[in-house]
């Protein structure tokens, strides 16, 4: 059966299982929410929890481009993805998670999925030897009324005595049926949409980039526009921006900025901000630009 949550049909019910997108970045270190890979999040401990997009060499038994590496060093860590829409397409059909591991100790760790109310409904023993290993768990059929909501959860936990164990995932997949089917690799532009619709950041593409462009409404207040997104966001999203993105008019030059108020939608991005030392003039342009120093506009729509 396939599903669409972005006008894209597909079987996975999980989005980016191949660890293809990374928009925040490839490596994280001691964090304990979003990670790394789009739509994926750790829970539990952070300290000692490292996450990286490592490359496939040619010699693993799967043919995705990346795979993801956990560290893991408290018994209580673990990783999650949040899941639209369960009680929908889920809801009395047995599902089925498949997924290669590999450690470097043999573990065994735990599979789980959870209901929107935060509720147990199964969990699985799961395997990783220090050699790739498949593993395929079948859950079976619940309710709507189980699945408690439209937001579910599937858990990838440590419950284990051993530390510092590494973890290596590729190819996660849940679908409908009581038997895995091969891995779905979908174009990336497919996968990114569905990724859009919880997290879009607009990034440094290594020139000098308008990330938004407004106009001056006092001294030191402007509105900026950032642009349609590219698929409507699952709510409004909060808005991020680093040191590498600096605000701009022809009075003021490149200025610092703060932001004031976030006016965006489902459907596009906007804020007030105000600038670093007042000076601008009311009525002109300006912007929000790429400084050279690795830009990022992040806007979060979470599943929570």
């Amino acid at each position: 059966e396939l599903f669409s949550n972005t006008g894209t049909s597909r079987k996975n019910i999980l989005i980016n299982g191949g660890f293809d997108v990374w928009q925040r970045a490839t490596y994280f270190a001691a964090t304990s929410g979003y990670f790394g890979p789009d739509q994926w999040f750790s829970a539990g401990a952070a300290a000692g929890f490292i996450a990286q997009r490592l490359a496939s060499v040619g010699t693993e038994p799967f043919a995705s481009k990346y795979y993801t590496r956990v560290q893991m060093a408290s018994s209580n860590t673990n990783i999650n993805q949040n899941i639209e829409h369960t009680g929908r397409y889920m809801a009395d059909k047995y599902v089925t998670l498949s997924f290669w591991a590999k450690s470097d100790k043999p573990v065994n760790w735990k599979s789980k999925l959870i209901s929107g109310t935060q509720t147990e409904l199964a969990s699985r023993d799961s395997y990783a030897g220090m050699e790739w290993t498949y593993n395929e768990i079948t859950f079976p059929p619940f309710s709507y009324a189980d699945w408690g909501n439209d937001v579910a959860k599937l858990y990838f936990g440590r419950e284990f005595s051993e530390e510092n164990a590494r973890l290596d995932i590729a190819e996660v997949q849940l679908e409908i049926g009581s038997q895995a089917t091969p891995f779905e690799r979908l174009p990336i532009y497919e996968t990114l949409l569905n990724c859009y619709r919880y997290c879009y950041v607009l990034t440094d593409d290594g020139s000098t980039t308008n990330f938004g462009i407004g106009t001056v409404e006092g001294t030191a207040i402007a509105a900026i526009g950032l642009g349609n997104f590219p698929v409507q966001m699952y709510s409004v999203p909060t808005v991020a921006t680093n040191s590498g993105v600096s605000f701009y008019s022809p009075t003021t030059g490149s200025r610092g900025f703060s932001v004031t108020s976030n006016r965006s939608s489902t459907a596009q991005g906007a804020l007030f901000v105000t600038i670093t030392s007042a000076g601008a003039s009311p009525g002109e342009s300006c912007s929000l630009f790429n400084n050279g120093s690795g830009g990022k506009v992040t806007f979060e729509a979470k599943i929570v």
